[in-house]
Formats: C-alpha cells, structure tokens, sequence
C-alpha cells in the first residue's frame, strides 16, 4: 500500500459518501460540456463579426453610389458662375449614375435591393443585403438583414 495515500474516511455525521449520494461523475460531464459551450460561443461570435462585416461592404457601396451620383453636376449650373453657392445636381443623371455605380461595384454581389432618391441638393442611395449565417444556423438564425444609407452632397474645390 502506498504510504502517501490517505484513507478514505466515512463522516461521522451520518452523512453518506459523495459517490453514495450519485454525484459521481459530475465533473465529466462539466468537462465534456464546457468545452463544446465555448466553441458554441466561439462560432457564435465568429458569425457575428462576418455579419458586421458585411454590413460595411454594402455600406462601401452604398457610400461610393452616392458619391458617384454627387458628381452629376447640371451643366446649366457649371456654365454660370456659382460664387460661393454650391453646385446644383441633375437629379436623373444622378440617380443614373448612382445606380450605375451600385451595379459596377466589385462587391454587387452582396445587393438584394437598391435604391435611389435625388435632387438638386443631395443623392441618397439605399442598398440592401442579407448575410447567411453558417454556424449560427445551428440554432435557428439563417440569414441577417442588412440595410444601409448613404448620402451624398456635390461641393466645390476648397
């Protein structure tokens, strides 16, 4: 016998043994399930986070229609002398060019839907997607709406 080893010793209490009372084992089962709660967790936030990401590609795009739009100047406008007011738009060639630019972004493939609102003063471009979540599917969530404005004003060199 090993002379390290220390008995097992029976309360005095009146109290059984731990293993006696079926609580042998718990700690397995903490063992097992912890580690699968933090690569729940771990997904979770992985899926989040490309979800957010995302959202800011198509909030490129959305900023860049707009800006694109901005630049549909009236030629009427840009013969006359504006002094120090800003520039008016051509809402029809801007909303033409937004849309154009919405469609002619590297990352379109992300648009469901766009949208687009001009007028002499701002272009306003409206894009919309949806994220397809991969491991939060195990729970429920399949996809993530995302919708984002961008706005646009022309302005004149400084």
């Amino acid at each position: 016998m090993n002379r390290f080893r220390t008995p097992r010793r029976r309360p005095t209490d009146g109290r059984r043994p731990a293993d006696a009372m079926g609580e042998s084992g718990s700690v397995t089962v903490w063992m097992v399930l912890t580690p699968l709660l933090v690569l729940l967790l771990g997904g979770m936030s992985l899926d989040l986070w490309a979800a957010l990401s995302a959202r800011g590609r198509i909030a490129a795009i959305a900023d860049d229609a707009a800006i694109a739009g901005a630049t549909a100047v009236a030629v009427t406008e840009l013969r006359d002398d504006l002094g120090d007011q800003a520039p008016v738009l051509d809402p029809h060639h801007a909303q033409a060019r937004a849309l154009a630019a919405v469609d002619a972004h590297p990352q379109s493939g992300l648009v469901t839907g766009r949208s687009v609102s001009a007028s002499p003063d701002i272009v306003t471009v409206t894009v919309e997607g949806q994220y397809q979540f991969l491991l939060l599917r195990m729970v429920g969530a399949t996809t993530a709406p995302i919708s984002v404005t961008g706005s646009a004003r022309p302005q004149t060199a400084s």
